[in-house]
């Protein structure tokens, strides 16, 4: 995909359409290749994302499974990274990792690990664009 492109993805917030691309000197051929390949998400007709890498889609879903908790819970460990930027090599992002902040006890369901802790963190538990995270 040509520089230009790229610009507008992301003067677009990730999203561009199959005239911009076509505009840019793409082909539908190039486009319906990367569909194909993985490199592109068709999100309705005439519109792609880049497809995410792991580690971000890894985020979405930690951020939908904070959305979802009743009880006051964090990201902890491979999750807070994730959502902090840092590079995740070797580690599964299958699951999300949460602490409970409640007093819960330790439970995994549905790709999700909630942490106890037998410790008052709270005082050490940041906030990211809103999240709440425990590093």
């Amino acid at each position: 995909m040509t520089q230009n492109l790229g610009q507008i993805i992301e003067a677009n917030g990730g999203i561009f359409s199959r005239r911009q691309a076509l505009d840019c000197g793409e082909t539908d051929r190039v486009l319906a290749i990367a569909v194909r390949e993985g490199v592109l998400v068709r999100l309705r007709r005439g519109f792609y994302v880049p497809a995410a890498d792991p580690s971000s889609k890894h985020v979405l879903h930690a951020r939908a499974a904070l959305t979802a908790q009743r009880g006051r819970v964090a990201l902890t460990g491979v999750s807070a990274a994730a959502l902090h930027g840092f590079a995740i090599h070797d580690t599964s992002l299958e699951v999300v990792h949460l602490v409970r902040l409640d007093g819960g006890s330790t439970r995994t369901e549905a790709g999700i690990v909630h942490h106890g802790t037998r410790q008052d963190i709270e005082d050490e538990i940041g906030s990211y664009q809103h999240p709440r995270v425990r590093s």
